[in-house]
């Protein structure tokens, strides 16, 4: 397989598929829209195809035609537990330390359920997930913000300081990092890793740590590093949250897992899933699941090539900018292509820009006309001849010398036409 397997077109029309379908009935999110306007943004359901390996452990179950009750195979969690130990080097991972979840959102829930109280603080960092504000509002907990902050390099970081300061002030028990963070997409480094640990140990808090975005780290210069394995603290504190939705686009099958060190932890939470049944995942999900990490890796190779066969997707401003720097010498070139002459600036509006076909433009200009003289030899004009009097030229004399006077003082009477000034006293 190569990056080639990701140009295949998929029509997901009728198929019930949310980013497409979800305009048809007006909503909070959606409004009612023709279906030709819809540009679905979505990373946590792409339209690529899923993995090979995927879909043949599914049809395979499926040939069985029995759908009962089910308990997770061996095969499962030994598919788990080697993924982990090829992709992140953590080789640690076991049946007895995972816990499956319908949604790595119910697995949030149910550590918050576990570890917290209702009214309780939560602290996260900002921006965040949107999931993780409505699990906690819906559970009664309150989030604490502590805003990342872009160093000099334009790259997010934490503030730990502000986060100390945070799980204090606040009295913090809990933690959800999101590690890929969503949404700045944001690999944290080992050392940042460890400072949140330390942080969280230092303080009592338990540390949540949402990893589902894990496997999209196609960047050969980052590397996920699992919050659980940087240090022993790290394994007492953390429970951490996977599922294969995001990377092999599975999310309608509904099925997430989590890997919890600590036994005291883990049956907390095992206790809250049993009570709320939120860890009955389906038959074909646990196939799906373990067929993923049989033979996914050649499928996730695969997809960090159609990272790098994606230019970088510019900003607005960043946009604008190379427009004005490159639109002068392609007006010129279009100008002399067309061999018209413009007389006035012009107006061009953007068509269309994408990475296929790049930018198309329509520019509006106003020409020179084309002229075409006809026949004009031999025309004749008339040419009129108009009589004037004598008086005519007085009166216009008259008019114009009326026009350029001027007022002038002189001694002696008063005469009839002159202007006076008069300096008269009464009493």
């Amino acid at each position: 397989m190569d990056s080639t397997f990701f140009d295949q077109y998929h029509d997901r029309s009728n198929t019930g598929a949310y980013k497409w379908e979800a305009h048809k009935v007006p909503g909070p999110y959606y409004s009612p829209v023709p279906a030709d306007e819809i540009v679905p943004m979505w990373i946590a359901d792409t339209d690529f195809a899923t993995a090979p390996s995927v879909v043949e452990a599914i049809a395979k179950r499926i040939s069985h035609p029995l759908f009962g009750y089910t308990i997770p195979s061996p095969e499962y969690f030994a598919a788990i537990s080697r993924w982990h130990k090829n992709r992140y080097g953590n080789p640690d991972v076991k049946a007895r330390h995972i816990l499956n979840h319908t949604s790595v959102l119910a697995g949030v829930g149910a550590a918050i359920e576990a570890f917290t109280i209702p009214g309780e603080n939560i602290l996260v960092n900002q921006t965040t997930y949107t999931g993780f504000q409505s699990t906690v509002k819906n559970l009664g907990r309150f989030l604490v913000y502590s805003p990342l902050k872009k160093d000099e390099n334009g790259i997010y970081r934490m503030d730990f300081e502000d986060m100390e300061k945070k799980i204090v002030s606040e009295k913090i028990t809990m933690m959800i990092f999101c590690s890929p963070h969503n949404p700045t997409g944001r690999v944290w480094e080992k050392e940042e890793v460890e400072s949140v640990v330390n942080l969280c140990a230092k303080h009592g808090v338990k540390l949540v740590s949402d990893e589902i975005w894990a496997d999209f780290v196609v960047d050969p210069t980052c590397h996920h590093t699992p919050t659980r394995s940087v240090s022993d603290k790290a394994k007492e504190i953390t429970i951490s949250m996977y599922a294969p939705s995001k990377t092999f686009n599975l999310a309608g099958l509904a099925g997430s897992y989590s890997v919890t060190y600590n036994p005291l932890l883990k049956d907390k939470m095992s206790k809250v899933v049993e009570a709320n049944h939120s860890g009955a995942v389906s038959i074909l999900s646990i196939a799906a699941c373990t067929g993923r990490y049989q033979g996914g890796s050649e499928y996730e190779n695969s997809f960090g090539g159609v990272k790098y066969r994606l230019p970088y997707l510019p900003s607005l401003e960043e946009q604008a900018a190379m427009l004005n720097e490159l639109f002068p010498d392609a007006y010129e070139a279009a100008v002399k292509e067309a061999g018209i002459e413009p007389v006035d600036r012009p107006e061009a509006e953007v068509l269309s820009m994408d990475l296929a076909n790049g930018v198309v433009l329509k520019v509006t200009v106003t020409v020179k006309p084309e002229v075409k003289i006809g026949q004009y030899k031999g025309l004749e004009a008339v040419k009129t001849v108009k009589a004037v009097e004598d008086s005519a030229v007085d009166a216009e004399i008259d008019r114009m010398r009326e026009r350029n006077a001027r007022i002038l003082t002189r001694e002696g009477a008063a005469e009839n036409g002159d202007i006076t000034d008069i300096d008269f006293e009464g009493f």
